[in-house]
């Protein structure tokens, strides 16, 4: 087997290869606890039954091509579909 013969790299090591090589997010232990807290905070209905905590997000997003960030791919969203997603979930889903 040559260098030219190797096996296709599949979807999801794609995926996972691209992940490890994205820079950290910033203060990713910070939004992890606060996250943690939230969700802890707001799925005990009181009454011994789990309530259920829907993550909705909306807005912009910035990512960077490459690992210096010279490049980005630019989502200019104004938020509208995560808002009235989140309306529709509280109206039919409370």
């Amino acid at each position: 087997m040559n260098s030219t013969d190797h096996a296709p790299e599949t979807p999801t090591l794609k995926i996972k290869a691209f992940f490890e090589s994205a820079p950290p997010l910033k203060d990713a232990a910070e939004i992890q606890t606060k996250l943690k807290e939230f969700v802890d905070r707001n799925s005990s209905s009181g009454n011994g039954k789990a309530n259920r905590v829907v993550c909705v997000t909306s807005g912009g997003t910035t990512v960077p091509l490459e690992k210096r960030c010279v490049r980005y791919i630019d989502n200019f969203s104004s938020g509208h579909r995560g808002s009235a997603s989140t309306e529709y979930i509280m109206k039919n889903h409370t």
